[in-house]
């Protein structure tokens, strides 16, 4: 649709779902980039702000633009991992298109999943993680189109129960937060999850 413009929508988290056109966070979800504006006549101008980041075991970052951006989603969930949760969403980015062409706010990234290993050992010939999804870039198709990033999604949760080290003995699971991703204004990155690895008569915690 030409000449368009629209509030992004929040990221989702265990904690609840996201809606259309709330800057605020939702529980760990990133907030919404708004469409937003100042000014009148030759003074005018319009852009969409850039959607939060998506948090879990750290706050999602803020998305930028003036009036409107994606506030970052909070932390939840216990660093122990007694409850295993999934990781929260960042917000898309608000839409600002002018026409011609269909232009759009960039969608925010998925949270990281869930690794949950109990076993004797473990022997690991690759990576283990469970990372946030990178925040996708604002479609802007001509010059006066100002759409923003949306925020990256938040790691993850990795748990291992082992009775024996893992092979190596420096495994260190990733569960990284996703980058913001570019337009006139820049979606805010994803939060880092949480990992957890307990041994039989140790424990050993990362977060």
């Amino acid at each position: 649709m030409n000449g368009s413009h629209a509030d992004g929508r929040q990221g989702e988290s265990p904690l609840g779902l996201g809606i259309q056109g709330n800057r605020d966070a939702k529980g760990g979800g990133g907030g919404a980039g708004n469409y937003a504006f100042h000014g009148e006549g030759a003074a005018f101008a319009d852009w969409g702000c850039g959607g939060g980041g998506g948090g879990y075991g750290s706050p999602g970052l803020n998305g930028t633009g003036t009036n409107g951006f994606g506030v970052g989603g909070a932390t939840y969930g216990t660093a122990d991992l007694s409850r295993l949760m999934l990781g929260s969403g960042g917000g898309s980015g608000g839409s600002d298109d002018d026409g011609p062409g269909t232009s759009s706010g960039g969608a925010g990234g998925a949270g990281g999943g869930i690794v949950f290993i109990a076993a004797h050992s473990l022997v690991l010939a690759g990576s283990l993680s469970a990372n946030g999804a990178d925040g996708q870039d604002a479609v802007n198709k001509q010059g006066e189109d100002e759409s923003g990033g949306g925020g990256g999604g938040s790691g993850g949760s990795v748990l291992l129960n082992l009775a024996m080290p893992t092979s190596p003995a420096d495994v260190r699971p990733a569960v990284r937060g996703g980058t913001g991703g570019g337009g006139f204004c820049r979606g805010g990155d994803g939060g880092e999850g949480i990992t957890r690895g307990t041994l039989t008569g140790s424990s050993k915690q990362e977060q």
